[in-house]
């Protein structure tokens, strides 16, 4: 046990400082974070050592994803949108969602529901350094919020589809002869997930309406994210789902005063829970196997850079984002996101083609266009 204390601190304290030092730069942070789980990963025998304390880790990587859906959460409540916005960011996601799975489905001859998975997992955008890039984009701030929401609605909209469908992959696999019972147990597990984050949101506005200025904000978040994670894994419910409702709830429910204070008590924590689970991820898969990953990683961002562009056609066809070029919208939906890699690791135990390695490839994929990617798109499309 001494080892993973260790091993934990040490993670922490270099995810810190390497945070620290890129808010100083104008590098995205995750790519930071990456560097740091690729180094660690030379650590030798590394693999079984993270393989003894999988529980452990299992545990952290459900509180980062829980704490990055509550988060979004509230964020939606700041965003700048009008009909017209989510109009464009539905229509995009959609056509993103049917090229991947029409191109994914066909090269790797899927079934069609694990087929809508992959494709779900590969269509996420990733916010960070989405919104790094939108910074560093030539045109008016009017135009970069418009783009921040999209990306944001994209991620959201993803998220749903995972919700959604993710159940019946399950559910299919543990009842293959009985469909209805697979469908119901499907619409019955969202509509609890739910009404338990409709119910959670509530009880944690109430809590900070009278007990903000009273108690521990990081303690009572804390713990509170700690509830929503423990209820919905003890009666066997999406987790995320539930935070993400419970966030949506007590942003609409609650002050702006308070929202802000738990906004900003929450980036006293989510980074601790993003470095390990970033640092864990690269290092629980090894980088033996993500050199074996390097083509089909190859072949997902290019997959992805097909839907991606033409979901950015769809919006400057719907003339939402006031922009000449086209390609201001691509980069800023190509970023692929961590989420996507935690669809991939609850998938892989129910896809029969791919199984756990979709979760190395995306891996493998996240850490070409973190690394290359973004290089490549600062030296040749924003320095022009």
């Amino acid at each position: 046990m001494e080892e993973v204390i260790i091993f934990i601190a040490i993670s922490v304290i270099s995810g810190l400082i390497l945070s620290y030092i890129l808010s100083k730069s104008d590098f995205p942070t995750i790519t930071g974070l990456i560097i740091i789980g690729i180094v660690i990963s030379f650590i030798p025998t590394l693999d079984k050592f993270l393989t003894s304390f999988g529980s452990i880790f299992k545990i952290i990587i459900e509180l980062a994803i829980n704490i990055l859906l509550f988060e979004t959460g509230l964020e939606i409540i700041y965003l700048k949108y009008n009909k017209k916005i989510i109009l464009s960011a539905i229509a995009q996601s959609f056509f993103t969602f049917l090229i991947i799975f029409l191109i994914s489905k066909i090269f790797f001859k899927l079934a069609i529901i694990e087929g809508i998975l992959i494709a779900i997992i590969w269509m996420v955008t990733g916010s960070d350094i989405a919104i790094t890039l939108i910074r560093k984009l030539k045109v008016n701030q009017d135009t970069k919020l418009k783009l921040g929401a999209i990306v944001v609605f994209d991620d959201l909209i993803a998220e749903i589809f995972f919700f959604l469908f993710f159940p019946l992959l399950k559910f299919k696999t543990i009842f293959q002869n009985e469909p209805t019972n697979a469908i119901l147990l499907t619409v019955g597990e969202i509509i609890l997930s739910i009404a338990l984050g409709i119910l959670l949101g509530l009880l944690f506005s109430r809590f900070e309406r009278y007990g903000f200025n009273k108690f521990p904000q990081i303690i009572t978040l804390f713990s509170f994210i700690l509830l929503f994670v423990g209820i919905s894994e003890y009666l066997k419910l999406h987790s995320i789902v539930v935070s993400l409702i419970a966030g949506i709830v007590f942003s609409n429910t609650s002050k702006n005063e308070i929202i802000k204070i738990v906004r900003f008590s929450l980036k006293e924590i989510d980074q601790i829970f993003y470095t390990l689970f970033i640092i864990y991820s690269i290092s629980y898969v090894g980088l033996i196997r993500i050199e074996k990953f390097l083509l089909p990683s190859i072949l997902i961002l290019f997959i992805r850079l097909i839907g991606k562009s033409v979901g950015a056609i769809i919006i400057q066809k719907l003339k939402i984002i006031e922009t000449n070029s086209i390609k201001n919208i691509i980069i800023t939906l190509i970023p692929q996101s961590m989420l996507s890699a935690y669809f991939a690791y609850l998938s892989g135990e129910y896809l029969t083609i791919f199984g756990t390695s979709i979760f190395t490839a995306t891996i493998t994929s996240i850490i070409m266009f973190e690394i290359l990617g973004y290089y490549l798109i600062k030296k040749f499309a924003l320095n022009e």
